[in-house]
């Protein structure tokens, strides 16, 4: 069954979260290579933890980590997570501000899917969704 699309790019689509994207997900977190420069991979339950708030985000907010799919392929294939989310830690900004982050399959790195599925989110929470451009990031 083909997933809607919440928006899209010109390689990617951002949807809703779906019960097919728990596995390749976690294949994604246990990477060493793609969780280098965070404190240690993730468990299965861990990542599964990690969908379940991207999906409470999105009901509570609207917005989140949405799931991406690689659309210039034969088939669309999901690559991981890029949007937006208010973090669940505080850096002193403020209890309200909104990153945006990504993590993706090693496949899909190196020709520019995270710089615009990034960009294309941010466009997308700041036009569609009317996200006020003061709350992001500081590293905006």
């Amino acid at each position: 069954m083909r997933k809607k699309h919440l928006f899209t790019s010109e390689r990617l689509g951002f949807r809703e979260w779906s019960s097919s994207d728990y596995k390749p997900l976690r294949a994604i977190n246990a990477n060493p290579v793609v969780m280098e420069y965070f404190a240690k991979t993730l468990s299965a339950d861990a990542s599964d933890g990690l969908i379940n708030m991207c999906i409470n985000h999105y009901d509570q907010h609207g917005f989140c980590g949405y799931a991406v799919d690689r659309m210039d392929l034969e088939e669309p294939t999901f690559i991981g997570f890029i949007g937006l989310m208010h973090p669940s830690f505080d850096i002193g900004c403020g209890p309200k501000w909104v990153e945006i982050g990504w993590r993706t399959h090693p496949s899909s790195w190196g020709i520019g899917l995270g710089t615009e599925g990034a960009r294309r989110a941010l466009e997308f929470g700041l036009n569609q969704l009317s996200i006020p451009k003061n709350i992001l990031s500081p590293l905006y």
